[in-house]
């Protein structure tokens, strides 16, 4: 092999990669997205009833972007709501004690995107009366 074959093949490695590390940067996550998934149906946040639980799903802004280094992460900002782990799916749960008298939390999203920027997002989830105590029996009283 020449000197100049060398010297070319580094010089096209180079460029490839400064080509790879423009392309991460153009297709970085740079954000994050929030759903609550009730059934099958994933759809905008509608919160979390008080003494219930909700389950999200995150999306990645862009969603085809490079993968990210690490995360996403999840954490609340009120004690009495309870997250579970994000899944292979990015989807995750928060349960609402039943005493918490707040009417509203927040879930901040962390992550660490491809080419290794720290990025973060609040979203602010409503919590609900909680629904009203179904009938479940009977009972019969003497009138007369």
């Amino acid at each position: 092999m020449t000197l100049w074959g060398h010297a070319c093949c580094k010089e096209v490695l180079r460029l490839l990669h400064e080509v790879l590390a423009i392309l991460k940067q153009v297709f970085a996550v740079t954000d994050f997205d929030l759903k609550q998934r009730i059934g099958d149906a994933i759809m905008a946040i509608n919160g979390v009833p008080v003494g219930g639980t909700g389950t999200f799903q995150i999306g990645l802004v862009p969603p085809n972007g490079v993968p990210l280094q690490s995360g996403p992460t999840v954490s609340a900002d009120d004690s009495n709501v309870t997250l579970g782990p994000v899944g292979s799916d990015l989807s995750f749960t928060a349960a609402v004690a039943a005493g918490d008298t707040g009417t509203s939390f927040n879930i901040t999203v962390m992550g660490v995107n491809g080419i290794g920027t720290s990025i973060s997002h609040v979203f602010n989830i409503p919590i609900l009366a909680p629904p009203p105590v179904q009938v479940t029996d009977f009972s019969l009283n003497q009138t007369s």
